[in-house]
């Protein structure tokens, strides 16, 4: 026996379908089917169907929150990029760090990506920077010690000059002392003031003032005003006939281009030069050849070879001295050398 309402197989003696609820019609009692009072069961109250089982949205909510998570955590993160964009100071120095690393390698790139090709200069070689004046202390020692020796012995190559106090209205009388046609020491006095000043190579190395006290170099620097008077004058005293004095105006030493060649100037007189002229040859070979020069002005800036090119296979030179500087002219452009 079967639902009328839903087709669902019925047991003997139920008066209602166990699916749907519907009121059976007939009741098989005995082997015999006897209707049923529907209308009574109509009236009856009103049998409800079984409510089904509600379906699961368990995963619906599992997605709804993830989905909710994941929203909460982008909140959190957009928030902390807004703080710390307002307060730089805030940022944590290794990201700053890794920051200016990467924009100084990027400006580093850009740098190489974008410079010019170097192209050789075409300039002439400049002069190169003279080295500063250094002495040690033993080594200036040493020089104390000859200067003594120079001034309590002197030989022929050691030179005196003296000028009388209040002479230019200077109230100190001067004693200068020469050694070689340099400088080497200067007494400076007054009768209750004395000033002893050591020379090296035209710099101040050791300054004693009136109270006896000793400044050694560098620590003269601040008696410059002594040191630039005393030579001055000292130099503009010498006689020109002193050996190897001042009359040689700078000419005396060792003399270098920048290719290598250089002048060895060993002797000045009032009537020119003798020197050792180291030069390298059109075959690349290095060779000294000795020179006698004689001065073409009264000041004995200029000085040409004597005789002419005729002993140097066609080589005629000029030497004009130059301030540090020696320009040698020949057959070829002018060569610039500079003091060693």
């Amino acid at each position: 026996m079967y639902c009328e309402q839903c087709g669902h197989p019925l047991r003997d003696g139920e008066l209602f379908c166990t699916k749907c609820g519907a009121p059976i019609g007939k009741k098989n009692i005995g082997g015999k089917n006897i209707e049923m009072n529907t209308e009574a069961v109509r009236g009856s109250a009103p049998v409800t169907a079984p409510a089904e089982k509600p379906k699961s949205h368990k995963g619906l909510i599992i997605a709804l929150s993830v989905t909710g998570g994941v929203c909460v955590l982008g909140l959190l993160v957009w928030l902390m990029l807004s703080f710390f964009a307002l307060k730089p100071d805030t940022m944590p120095s290794a990201t700053v760090a890794v920051s200016e690393e990467a924009t100084a390698a990027v400006s580093e790139s850009e740098a190489a990506t974008n410079a010019p090709s170097e192209k050789p200069s075409e300039k002439p070689t400049e002069k190169p920077t003279e080295a500063p004046f250094s002495i040690s202390a033993d080594e200036l020692e040493e020089e104390i010690a000859k200067i003594r020796v120079y001034y309590y012995t002197p030989t022929a190559d050691d030179v005196q000059k003296t000028v009388e106090s209040g002479t230019d209205g200077w109230r100190y009388a001067r004693d200068y002392r020469f050694h070689g046609g340099k400088l080497v020491f200067a007494f400076i006095f007054d009768g209750t003031e004395e000033h002893r000043l050591y020379f090296k190579d035209d710099h101040m190395i050791r300054y004693i003032d009136e109270e006896h006290t000793t400044y050694d170099y560098p620590d003269t620097a601040p008696f410059s005003d002594w040191e630039k008077r005393s030579l001055e004058e000292a130099y503009s005293l010498m006689p020109e006939s002193a050996p190897n004095d001042a009359s040689d105006s700078g000419w005396l030493g060792t003399w270098e281009n920048a290719g290598g060649e250089s002048l060895e100037i060993t002797d000045v007189s009032d009537t020119g030069l003798t020197l050792i002229f180291h030069k390298i040859t059109e075959q690349g070979k290095m060779i000294d050849v000795d020179y006698q020069m004689e001065f073409d002005n009264a000041d004995k800036t200029v000085a040409s070879e004597i005789g002419g090119a005729e002993d140097h296979g066609g080589w005629e030179y000029t030497f004009t001295l130059g301030d540090g500087f020696i320009t040698v002219s020949s057959r070829y452009p002018d060569q610039i050398y500079y003091k060693k």
